[in-house]
C-alpha cells in the first residue's frame, strides 16, 4: 500500500511554497498519495519582511501566531506521515508554522522537518524541537538553501516516506 502523505507548509514569498510543490510531485511520482495544505497567518506579513516589526515580534518574541490551512480539516489519521516545511525568519522557525504546531498536537506521527533559508546553516533542528514538542517523531530533517532542494535531499525525503508504508 502507498504511504499516505500530509504535506504542510507555510510560505510569504513563495520559495517554501516550491520546495513543498516539487516534493509533492516527487513523492506523487514515486507512488504516494499527497495531500498538501497551507498554513496562513490569519493576519498576514506585509512586505518588505525584514522591516516588518509585527512579524519580528510574533517570530523573535510571540514564537506564534494565529492560522488557518487551506484546505481546512486536517485528519491526522489519514496519513502515515507528515513533512512539515517553513522559512526561517530572523534564525528562527516563521510564526505562522509555530503557531500551527502549537495548535495541532499529533502524538509519534512520524514528520519530516524542512526549513528554508538564505544562508547555509542547519537551521531545521529548530522545526525538529518544535514538531518534537508537538509529540510527532522526527525522522529526518534539513535545511533547504534558497528552496532549491538537491537531488540528495529528495531521496532522503523519498527514503523517509517509503518507510512508512502502511
Amino acid at each position: 500500500m502507498a504511504p499516505r502523505v500530509a504535506l504542510i507548509y507555510y510560505s510569504r514569498t513563495g520559495v517554501t511554497r516550491a520546495l513543498a510543490e516539487r516534493l509533492a510531485e516527487a513523492l506523487k511520482g514515486s507512488g504516494a498519495s499527497v495531500d498538501v495544505y497551507e498554513v496562513r497567518a490569519v493576519r498576514e506579513y506585509s512586505k518588505p519582511l525584514h522591516l516588518n516589526p509585527r512579524l519580528i515580534i510574533d517570530t523573535v518574541f510571540r514564537g506564534g501566531v494565529d492560522v488557518v490551512i487551506n484546505p481546512p480539516g486536517l485528519d491526522w489519521e489519514r496519513y502515515d506521515i507528515a513533512i512539515l516545511a517553513a522559512p526561517i525568519w530572523f534564525g528562527r522557525v516563521a510564526a505562522p508554522m509555530m503557531g500551527f504546531l502549537k495548535r495541532h498536537r499529533c502524538p509519534g506521527k512520524p514528520v519530516v522537518c524542512l526549513t528554508t533559508s538564505m544562508a547555509k546553516v542547519e537551521y531545521s533542528w529548530r522545526l525538529a524541537r518544535a514538531a518534537e514538542s508537538a509529540g510527532f517523531r522526527v525522522v529526518y530533517h534539513v535545511n533547504v538553501v534558497r528552496g532549491v532542494p538537491s537531488v540528495e535531499v529528495v531521496e532522503e525525503v523519498m527514503r523517509a516516506v517509503s518507510s512508512t508504508r502502511g
